[in-house]
């Protein structure tokens, strides 16, 4: 299989990869996109403004889109994204690097907030990364071609389908995502109790219709 990409990106007329009614004037302090490798765009229901800060090897970032829950595949009801989700696509410098970025979010949020990627899979990562104390921005690495990077191809490009902070009930978080992690880093009541092949493909055929603003899709090829 291989993954394209599609440009330009639906509704994004001047091509900076932000959808147009989603553009954002920098909203987080300290975030200075004329000297930072950082992208801004406001919440899908007006409640605030999120960022993507690439850190350490992040080239740029391609494509940043705002997503309502009810635009997200199987969301377990004891997960709640009360501010939405966010999807993203990085360039890196070389294919496989690993990659250090940093999410924020422009209002505080409740002590008990974790952060969830979905990759075809929800995983609870909030034990691999380091919250500031507002629990509104979490830093966290993510490998080209590895764990959480939605193309599994060390081409690159990291693409994170949905990403976002939530308050959740029942659910553990993942324990050395990067490793494979232990079942705990899927969600149960999301289908997925394991990473085969099968499930993960059949996931994915969702997450393409329903992801159609990141402008993804999944050709059959010899």
């Amino acid at each position: 299989y291989s993954f394209t990409t599609m440009s330009p990106m639906a509704g994004d007329n001047d091509g900076d990869g932000i959808p147009d009614d989603q553009q954002a004037a920098p909203c987080i302090p300290g975030l200075d996109p004329a000297t930072m490798i950082v992208k801004f765009v406001n919440a899908f229901d007006g409640s605030g403004c999120w960022a993507v800060h690439g850190l350490e090897n992040v080239e740029g970032i391609t494509f940043l889109q705002a997503f309502g829950p009810d635009m997200v595949p199987a969301i377990p009801e004891t997960v709640d994204f009360q501010n939405g989700l966010i999807g993203f696509k990085l360039s890196v410098a070389n294919p496989g690097d690993m990659a250090t970025l940093m999410v924020h979010f422009s209002e505080p949020l409740p002590a008990n907030t974790r952060f969830f990627i979905w990759d075809g899979a929800w995983r609870d990562i909030t034990l691999e990364g380091q919250f500031n104390d507002d629990r509104n921005a979490v830093t966290f690495a993510v490998q080209d071609g590895g764990m959480n990077d939605f193309d599994y191809l060390a081409n690159g490009d990291i693409i994170i389908p949905y990403a976002g902070f939530a308050q959740a009930e029942g659910v553990e978080p993942c324990i050395n995502c990067e490793d494979g992690g232990s079942d705990t880093c899927f969600i149960e009541s999301a289908g997925n109790s394991g990473r085969t092949a099968g499930l993960t493909l059949a996931i994915l055929a969702v997450a393409f219709s329903a992801a159609s603003a990141l402008v993804l899709r999944m050709r059959g090829e010899k």
